[in-house]
């Protein structure tokens, strides 16, 4: 299921902007599929982007184009994200169908509180290296007040 999420302050999820696409992830197989570290760094990585290759995403995650292209293609059966026109006929960039995702009501099927509870600790494992490598990012920064922050 998918809807678009209201303009700031027009609806019940202020902050949440146009352009913005919700799914309602109420299949199991479907957070059973995402709930793998590599297909959701996968879409850390096109969120960022905004669209990626399957070679470009292999190369910043440092594993082979037959991994990352199996993993986009794992995402893309389940609706998560899907191929687009590319600069030129060889290029397959990829891009998210959805920028958020609702959970609401799986937890009412039958192991649907197990699936749940499986996807958010490989989410919240995955958040926890994001943030190791973050701050290891920042430890080689120089001094400059770029790179300064203060607290009120």
């Amino acid at each position: 299921m998918e809807s678009s999420c209201p303009a700031p302050g027009n609806g019940p999820d202020p902050g949440v902007g146009a352009g913005w696409r919700r799914r309602l992830l109420d299949d199991l197989r479907s957070i059973g599929a995402l709930a793998h570290p590599i297909r959701l760094e996968l879409q850390s990585i096109i969120g960022r982007a905004g669209r990626i290759t399957a070679a470009d995403a292999a190369r910043e995650l440092g594993i082979s184009h037959a991994l990352a292209s199996h993993h986009l293609r794992q995402l893309a059966k389940y609706g998560f994200v899907q191929q687009v026109d590319g600069a030129d006929s060889r290029e397959r960039p990829w891009q998210l169908v959805h920028t958020s995702y609702d959970i609401e009501g799986i937890e009412d099927q039958p192991g649907g509180a197990e699936a749940v509870a499986v996807f958010e600790q490989v989410a919240a494992e995955q958040a926890l290296e994001d943030l190791g490598r973050w701050q290891e990012r920042r430890a080689s920064w120089s001094a400059s007040p770029a790179h300064c922050w203060s607290h009120p």
